[in-house]
């Protein structure tokens, strides 16, 4: 779960540290939840996207086609 803020926070941390180096102004990082998907295995998922949950193939589904994106 803390996977998820620490890649966008990492990214804004990063366009942070070229801002200083050019003298711009800091940029703000905002929390806001996402969601969650976690595989069970064999065809098997849950998932939490933005307050809609889903179970079984579909959220299997969900699950392989977010890790083959990223």
């Amino acid at each position: 779960m803390r996977a998820q803020l620490a890649i966008r926070e990492g990214r804004k941390a990063a366009a942070n540290m070229v801002h200083t180096m050019r003298g711009e102004a800091l940029e703000e990082f905002f929390w806001e939840y996402k969601g969650f998907i976690v595989s069970l295995g064999k065809g098997g998922a849950l998932a939490d996207i933005r307050g809609t949950r889903w179970s079984g193939f579909f959220a299997w589904w969900l699950y392989r086609t977010a890790y083959l994106m990223n």
